[in-house]
C-alpha cells in the first residue's frame, strides 16, 4: 500500500506491505476494526509513560526481540502520549487507523513511533 500525504510544506510517503498471516503468527495482528499499539523499551531499566491518560509500565528491553511488552487494542483515532526524559516531559500524539499496529519504542531520546502493520 502506498500513501502520500502532506505535513506542513513537506510531502510524506508511507509504503507498506501487509501480510495478515505473518502478522497473526508474530502476534501483532489487531482485532478486526481495531488498532493495536505495542510498547517497547530498549533501555536497560523499566520505563513509565502515559498513554491516553493511562499509566503504562514498560519493562527493560521489552519488545526488542519479540512483541513481549504491553499492548493495547483501541478504537481508531488520535491518542496523546508522554514520557519524562532527563527531567523534561516529552509529549506527542499518534493517529491509529483500523487494522493497523503501531509500536511506541522507548529509548534514550524519548519515544519513537513505528508502524509495525
Amino acid at each position: 500500500m502506498l500513501k502520500l500525504g502532506r505535513k506542513g510544506s513537506e510531502t510524506t510517503v508511507n509504503l507498506a506491505l501487509r501480510n495478515p498471516e505473518a502478522a497473526k503468527a508474530a502476534g501483532i495482528l489487531p482485532p478486526p476494526g481495531k488498532a493495536r499499539v505495542m510498547f517497547g523499551n530498549i533501555e536497560p531499566q523499566a520505563a513509565t509513560l502515559t498513554f491516553d491518560k493511562k499509566t503504562i509500565k514498560v519493562p527493560a528491553n521489552a519488545g526488542t526481540k519479540a512483541p513481549d511488552g504491553p499492548m493495547l487494542d483501541l478504537a481508531p483515532g488520535k491518542y496523546r502520549y508522554a514520557i519524562k526524559v532527563g527531567g523534561k516531559t516529552e509529549t506527542d500524539e499518534i493517529e491509529v487507523r483500523a487494522d493497523e499496529t503501531w509500536g511506541l519504542m522507548v529509548g534514550p531520546g524519548g519515544i519513537l513511533p513505528l508502524q509495525a502493520y
